[in-house]
């Protein structure tokens, strides 16, 4: 009985035993399955829908494990037997690009709302600083009023103290003038 595999889907985490395509040409040549490089291991496993990434299987449990379907391969790997068939017709891709033109417009409308949101929070922390500031301006205002407080007494005190070393300049000078005469 051969072993049977599954491919890894996204995302994966790569595990030891694991089996990678080591052929050159993965598109048009048969695989060539290889134990994955020990440095692989814990790694991610890209999307395995894309021809020009690695692609990775894991054996399944031989006690009724999951069996590889064609399920589970890209669609460019498919039998082309089994693959889905397009359907070209004028409807169908008319119905195709409505799809696709909702899915982008709900995308850019999604990207929008999550700039708006950006916006918004923007404007709320500016708002917040402003505020802050306000807060910040009326404390040093009260600062600067106490120390204009202070500066005056400051002043009145040092006016009061120069016209008290004027009256005594002006008793010293007539004491002097008294002695002379």
């Amino acid at each position: 009985m051969s072993k049977q595999y599954r491919y890894l889907k996204k995302d994966e985490v790569i595990q030891a035993g694991d089996e990678t395509d080591s052929s050159a040409d993965g598109y048009n040549d048969s695989p060539v399955w290889v134990t994955v490089h020990p440095g692989n291991v814990g790694g991610l496993a890209p999307d395995p829908q894309y021809s020009s990434h690695r692609q990775y299987r894991r054996p399944t449990p031989t006690t009724g494990g999951n069996k590889m379907s064609n399920d589970d391969l890209p669609n460019w790997q498919q039998p082309a037997d089994t693959r889905p068939k397009l359907d070209l017709s004028i409807p169908a891709l008319l119905a195709e690009i409505k799809r696709l033109k909702s899915l982008f417009l709900s995308e850019q409308k999604q990207r929008l709302d999550q700039f708006d949101l950006v916006k918004t929070y923007d404007a709320i922390n500016c708002k917040l600083e402003i505020d802050e500031l306000k807060e910040i301006n009326a404390e040093l205002l009260i600062a600067l009023e106490r120390i204009v407080e202070h500066q005056t007494a400051v002043a009145g005190n040092l006016a009061e103290f120069s016209g008290v070393v004027h009256i005594a300049n002006n008793a010293i000078a007539k004491a002097k003038t008294k002695r002379r005469l």
